[in-house]
């Protein structure tokens, strides 16, 4: 049963619906509303003149309005960087010998390609509602402007896990999910706390960090982020018809595996993700070019987003590397994370506005103003020696010195006084920031090749849990579990205004920010993450897993030695 064309009464426009009974009398995994109108937001119009891209004559999704839109929801990327700023129309692109060029515009199709993929059963709903006035309509069966039925597509459905913080989740989990529904040309649906609706004990339960706003069903990430697809399922239809998949398998066909199931259901997603390569690309791939060929042959665009779209085949069947994981720092791991990590309007509207008063700070040391300015973020409390090693406060900013000799442009010779520079710093430990000030206070600081200006978080959102698993959070006062992811999502527009920024390779919120440099969201195109372990002074590489991983130690001594001549003096862990 189908409702058909009905007269809103506005205007004797006609609002083509054409959704089931059922769907429409729900209850249904909606999507949280966005009834926010700043800067980051997109109207009901734009979002699904997005969504139904490219159907019976509509505008493509690469057409320039489309794209700068989907592009603008990633506001944790600096609006003035190169990932949101595409090139003005009236100028012909070359794309002969352009590297950063040609891998900009990669990172562009890559995120487009999946957003494409994550709604493509909404395309042809969205076009019916394209042009009439469907809020009335629609709204009396309590369906949001990013509610849609697609009866024709084939999902898979995965719970947020409820441990680890923000790194993790992302990075390790969630990422995962989005790897394996590629491979199988599934679309993703977030679904938490159903467990109790599933017979056989499915592992579903709130997400940590989950809110009540607007709809109590998801109890997923849309507190903070926006939808991870359009597609809003029947509850009954995920807990009835859905085929749960054991969660060990691995080393499947996985576009086979029981490909007759509209529905699957996977717990816990674990899988060896370099088993998913070739699919996952070839997908991505295959999209990209889906999405060129919606422009047309002579778009201006069309020769370099061409050579984008083979480019992302780079990584095909590539046997070297194949025993590590699969894009650890690909491409299409960098482009996952833009998507799934897209701020909801209000929420990045308040992260620029509160990271802009931070940055007002001003300089309390004399000398010339140094370029680059620096980040650094320093992993603490539960991390030091179970997870990671961790260096003395002093030591990690050697290492920004380190860093800062690389990157640096020589002052003239006349000028004698130590630049100034700005020290973006980050931890989610209040004994760091302890630390520092004791190693200032010290006079230490005198020993660097500049002088420093530390500028962090105003304290509005820098709320320290003192771990990474949320779980674990110690709440200072006045602060919640929202205040912390708050003061996390921050931290990544907040990094991004230093030239380079130095974390540590043992964290997965360290790598997660780093991503974002990758992907040209830097207030300068020449931005740059950079972590610890990548440094060429083997006195800053730090180890991982230090009681599981012995050999990495003597590897990284054995360097010191050499060079040096001495390692206690060098890792003493945390102070």
């Amino acid at each position: 049963l189908s409702v058909g064309a009905k007269t809103t009464g506005i205007n004797n426009e006609v609002c083509q619906i054409n959704n089931t009974k059922a769907w429409l009398e729900g209850p249904r995994l909606s999507n949280v509303e966005e009834r926010y109108y700043g800067t980051m937001a997109m109207d009901e119009r734009s979002r699904a003149a997005a969504i139904g891209s490219g159907i019976d004559g509509a505008p493509p999704l690469l057409d320039e309005h489309n794209l700068q839109n989907i592009i603008d929801e990633q506001s944790l990327c600096h609006p003035s960087g190169a990932f949101r700023n595409l090139p003005i129309s009236d100028v012909v692109l070359s794309h002969d010998n352009n590297a950063d060029e040609l891998r900009f515009w990669k990172m562009r199709l890559l995120y487009a390609a999946i957003y494409r993929h994550q709604s493509r059963y909404a395309r042809r709903e969205a076009a019916m509602r394209r042009g009439a006035k469907c809020e009335d309509e629609l709204q009396s069966h309590k369906v949001g402007s990013s509610d849609y039925e697609c009866s024709d597509g084939r999902f898979l459905v995965v719970p947020l896990t409820p441990n680890g913080g923000l790194g993790s989740i992302f990075n390790v989990n969630t990422m995962n999910a989005m790897l394996v529904g590629l491979a199988m040309n599934r679309t993703l649906v977030f679904a938490n706390d159903l467990g109790h609706l599933f017979s056989s004990g499915v592992d579903s339960h709130p997400w940590i960090l989950s809110c009540n706003e607007n709809n109590v069903t998801r109890r997923d990430s849309q507190c903070f982020f926006r939808p991870i697809t359009p597609c809003s399922l029947l509850i009954s239809d995920i807990t009835t018809t859905g085929a749960k998949v054991d969660r060990s398998i691995r080393h499947r066909v996985w576009s086979n595996v029981k490909a007759d199931k509209r529905i699957l259901v996977w717990s816990v997603v674990t899988v060896d993700t370099w088993a998913v390569k070739n699919e996952t690309i070839q997908v991505l791939h295959d999209t990209a070019l889906e999405l060129i060929d919606e422009l047309g042959a002579t778009n201006k665009w069309r020769p370099l987003l061409i050579e984008a779209a083979e480019a992302i085949m780079n990584d095909f069947d590539a046997g070297a590397g194949m025993e590590e994981p699969f894009l650890v720092s690909s491409p299409v791991r960098t482009a996952l994370i833009l998507y799934m990590l897209r701020p909801r309007a209000h929420i990045g509207d308040e992260i620029t506005k509160r990271v802009q008063e931070s940055l007002r700070q001003s300089f309390d040391k004399g000398g010339p103003e140094a370029k680059p300015n620096l980040g650094i973020m320093i992993r603490g409390s539960d991390k030091c020696n179970r997870e990671s090693e961790c260096l003395p406060f002093g030591q990690y900013m050697e290492a920004l010195s380190v860093l800062w000799k690389t990157i640096s442009t020589p002052m003239p010779p006349a000028i004698t006084e130590r630049p100034k520079l700005r020290v973006f710093l980050s931890s989610e430990s209040t004994a760091v920031f302890d630390r520092k000030d004791i190693w200032a206070g010290e006079g230490k600081d005198e020993a660097l090749p500049f002088n420093v200006n530390f500028i962090a978080l105003n304290n509005s959102i820098g709320a320290m849990p003192e771990t990474g698993k949320y779980k674990r959070a110690k709440m200072a006062l006045g602060h919640d579990l929202f205040d912390v992811v708050y003061s996390a999502i921050s931290t990544v527009y907040f990094q991004l205004h230093s030239t380079a920024t130095l974390g540590n390779g043992c964290s997965h919120f360290h790598n997660l920010v780093l991503q974002f440099f990758r992907a040209g969201c830097g207030v300068s195109s020449d931005n740059r993450g950079e972590l610890l372990q990548e440094l060429e002074d083997p006195r800053f590489y730090l180890c991982c897993e230090k009681r599981a991983n012995p050999r990495c130690m003597r590897e990284r001594n054995a360097k010191i030695m050499e060079r040096f001549g001495n390692v206690t003096t060098y890792f003493n862990g945390q102070e």
